[in-house]
């Protein structure tokens, strides 16, 4: 999991957004996606959380459902 947090981030609550990259839960990783959730951190200023989840076919379904809804708990 990759937590990006805006730089000038200071101790008060902010807004978190859950990305879940793509690829059909299958193909590409949290690396994939580093540019875009760096972008909405940096013009939301909110927290992004971006999990890597078990992809098919090693992990049949609902393993990558299991691992997304574990990093929102």
């Amino acid at each position: 999991m990759r937590v990006y947090r805006p730089a000038d981030a200071g101790d008060d609550p902010l807004p978190m957004v859950l990305w879940i990259h793509g690829g059909g839960w299958v193909l590409h990783s949290v690396g994939t996606s580093d540019a875009s959730c760096r972008g909405i951190t940096n013009k939301t200023g909110a927290i992004v959380v971006s999990p890597e989840y078990r992809r098919a076919p090693e992990h049949v379904f609902p393993a990558a459902h299991d691992d997304v809804l574990a990093t929102y708990r």
